[in-house]
């Protein structure tokens, strides 16, 4: 089978699952930068922001590109690459899903009629988690009908056991001393994301311990306290996690939580909110809590004794993608 994916942008979270797609599928697969070229694949340059009309010339552009590359398959990651494979001559596409967001219900309504017109029935629908899938089917992404499979993210155990610093190094980076517990986080520093409740659970522990919360966002300059760091954003941040003594994760909805399984593969304890997909990464590997409380709580009696089977969960579940075997179903 020769499949190409649709890639929006390089350097993104998308962009990490579709290097996985092409390590699962290797030369079967094509990888097609939409807007800017990445390290591997090509990339049809096509304008960011289109003027009147320039959906349609983007449009005519990708067809004739697919139509000179031949495939049996075609994945497009994300809306913008949905939207443009919409209806193009060849096999039924397959939208690969990687979040819904929450919105109003006139946004909502809006976005059903949107996807009503340009998704159903022109589509199977790929999603990183159950939990994801039950919920494009309550938003109306996808038809009742449409196929909707479960295709779950995964990481390259290896390479990142290679990329990974010792832990001195890792938080000499940080600016975090050699002698303290550390709690860490990597994520956007957004609301969705709740590091302010990993800051609350922080301060009501009472002791001399550290939290890390590496990446930017809106609610960073809300986040300052005594031993809490923010080193803003840290390209290839999981390099850094053995300076972490634990791993915390506080997001409200996360349809997966990548940086979920990069910690449990590092051997690192996770605590995260039970929210979204994220149960079905950790299963009983961690300890999932609810709220502040739970966060503290867990926070100040660390359970060490799981690591090994996370790392074991990784390893077996998500050390390869599954694409290959949904493509080929």
């Amino acid at each position: 089978m020769k499949a190409v994916q649709l890639v929006p942008a390089p350097d993104t979270s998308v962009d990490a699952v579709a290097r996985e797609y092409a390590r699962a599928l290797g030369s079967d697969l094509t990888t097609v930068y939409l807007f800017r070229p990445g390290p591997d694949g090509v990339c049809l340059d096509l304008p960011e922001s289109e003027p009147l009309g320039g959906h349609t010339r983007a449009r005519r552009q990708l067809a004739g590109f697919l139509d000179t590359l031949g495939h049996d398959a075609l994945l497009c990651h994300r809306n913008r690459a949905a939207e443009l494979a919409a209806g193009l001559p060849g096999p039924r596409p397959v939208y690969v899903v990687h979040g819904a967001r929450t919105t109003s219900s006139f946004v909502a309504w809006k976005k059903r009629r949107r996807a009503k017109r340009r998704f159903h029935g022109r589509f199977d629908f790929v999603t990183v988690s159950g939990f994801l899938r039950d919920r494009i089917r309550e938003q109306g992404l996808c038809a009742p009908d449409d196929r909707v499979g479960v295709v779950p993210n995964s990481i390259d155990v290896d390479a990142l056991a290679s990329r990974r610093l010792a832990r001195d190094a890792a938080r000499r980076e940080l600016g975090v001393p050699d002698d303290a517990f550390v709690y860490g986080s990597i994520g956007k520093l957004s609301e969705t994301k709740d590091p302010a409740t990993l800051v609350r659970a922080h301060a009501r522990l009472q002791d001399a311990s550290h939290l890390v919360l590496i990446g930017d966002g809106p609610r960073r300059d809300e986040l300052a306290a005594p031993r809490v760091h923010l080193p803003g954003h840290i390209p290839d941040a999981a390099r850094l996690l053995p300076a972490f003594d634990c791993f915390v994760f506080a997001s409200r909805r996360d349809a997966f939580g990548l940086v979920l399984l990069e910690a449990m593969a590092s051997r690192i304890p996770v605590i995260a909110r039970r929210a979204g997909g994220v149960p079905e990464v950790v299963g009983d590997t961690g300890v999932l809590v609810e709220d502040e409380d739970g966060f503290v709580a867990a926070m100040g009696a660390v359970d060490e004794s799981r690591t090994d089977a996370a790392y074991a969960r990784v390893r077996a579940e998500f050390g390869r993608s599954r694409i290959g075997d949904y493509l080929a179903s």
